[in-house]
């Protein structure tokens, strides 16, 4: 009877140690995703390791990111200059194990693209430049190659601005200038409008350090947790805002993927939606890098 009694205790104790441990908590092999508010958080940074498997963007050389689009059926490279984005598929979507390249697509409206975002379903993209954010609309859904300019644009004003991420359900997107090493937060009252867009008080908020220069970020559906990419230390850093999708209640975690063993000059990063991987672009050796848990 003292055995089972003990036993039992033990188990109360593990489920209420795990019930109140974040995501970093590990049973056996297994993640226990933390869910807040009734989102499930990504997990933390630390957790990921190189997954071995990489693509070639080669036809396109010094890429500035890759990008899937809303299923992860296509992986879209954005050319260094021009009006070039280049297609490639996967057998297996969000695979990057799977990828072939397969078109070169020329966009109409635009040019010298840094980033892109999709929404709507696909249905819609943002495509971003060093000084200007463009929306486009795509008759067949996540496909670039059926584009059209829908006329609508948004100056926003960062001075080498590479990386784009959206976050709060579309009414906010962050904006890395790497010129000033600033990541800077514009909100707009209709999810995904541009013509509605303007700057925050947000606007200017991060600094480089501990790192250095922030080339792209990414912030999970709950809006605690912001991951930036930083360039010369090669690793992706991870940072705890105490309110939700404000970049200056920042605090750094103390948690990072270091990618320097597989990046060359990291310039992009894509997220899964639901936390799982982690695509980095390389720069200077034409590659995109896939991270798992």
């Amino acid at each position: 009877m003292k055995t089972l009694f003990r036993n039992i205790l033990l188990s109360l104790l593990l489920i209420t140690s795990i019930s109140f441990t974040s995501y970093s908590q590990v049973l056996g092999n297994k993640i226990l995703p933390q869910v807040v508010d009734g989102v499930t958080e990504w997990p933390d940074i630390d957790l990921f390791s190189y997954d071995s498997k990489s693509f070639a963007t080669s036809p396109n050389t010094a890429p500035f990111g890759a990008r899937w689009n809303p299923d992860g059926s296509i992986l879209n490279t954005i050319k260094n200059g021009g009006a070039i984005i280049y297609e490639n598929l996967p057998t297996v979507d969000y695979d990057l194990g799977t990828v072939t390249y397969n078109a070169e697509i020329t966009i109409t409206g635009a040019s010298a693209f840094t980033s892109l975002t999709w929404y709507n379903g696909g249905s819609n993209v943002i495509l971003a430049t060093q000084t200007t954010l463009y929306q486009f609309s795509c008759s067949t859904p996540g496909d670039l190659d059926t584009a059209t300019y829908d006329s609508v644009s948004y100056s926003h004003g960062v001075t080498w601005m590479y990386g784009m991420f959206w976050g709060n359900g579309g009414l906010d997107v962050y904006l890395t200038g790497t010129s000033a090493n600033l990541i800077y937060r514009h909100s707009t009252g209709t999810p995904y409008d541009i013509s509605d867009l303007s700057s925050t008080s947000n606007s200017g908020a991060w600094a480089d350090s501990p790192g250095d220069t922030p080339f792209d970020c990414a912030i999970s559906p709950t809006g605690l947790k912001f991951w930036v990419i930083m360039n010369s230390t090669e690793a992706v850093e991870q940072w705890i805002l105490s309110t939700p999708w404000d970049i200056t209640s920042k605090t750094y975690d103390s948690k990072l993927l270091d990618i320097s063993s597989e990046a060359n000059n990291p310039r992009g990063m894509d997220v899964k939606p639901d936390g799982t991987k982690i695509y980095t672009t390389s720069f200077s050796i034409d590659l995109v890098h896939q991270y798992g848990l």
